[in-house]
């Protein structure tokens, strides 16, 4: 599931942005430097999909348009839902 995520954030920034920095997304502050690879965007964006879906949220990696906040809040309520029937699934198992 984080995988999946963490794609569908860059894929989402990628139609978002007008040019190859990606003015107006999450990626500008990364993209503007030269040595920033797409190894290191999966990085950053897997980091942003943890921490949404555990929702710990540092808020060092933040949605920067509406599509990005619209895509973030669908994911916390994903990721809440999920750790609610993980946590009832265990609490069935343990009892």
């Amino acid at each position: 599931m984080s995988h999946i995520v963490t794609c569908l954030y860059v894929i989402l920034a990628n139609s978002e942005g007008p040019d190859d920095y990606g003015t107006g997304t999450w990626m500008a502050n990364y993209l503007s430097n030269p040595n920033f690879s797409n190894w290191d965007l999966y990085a950053v964006s897997f980091y942003w999909t943890i921490q949404t879906i555990t929702t710990v949220g540092y808020g060092d990696v933040a949605t920067t348009n509406t599509y990005e906040r619209i895509f973030a809040s669908i994911i916390m309520i994903i990721g809440v839902l999920a750790f609610s029937f993980a946590s009832g699934s265990l609490a069935s198992i343990i009892s």
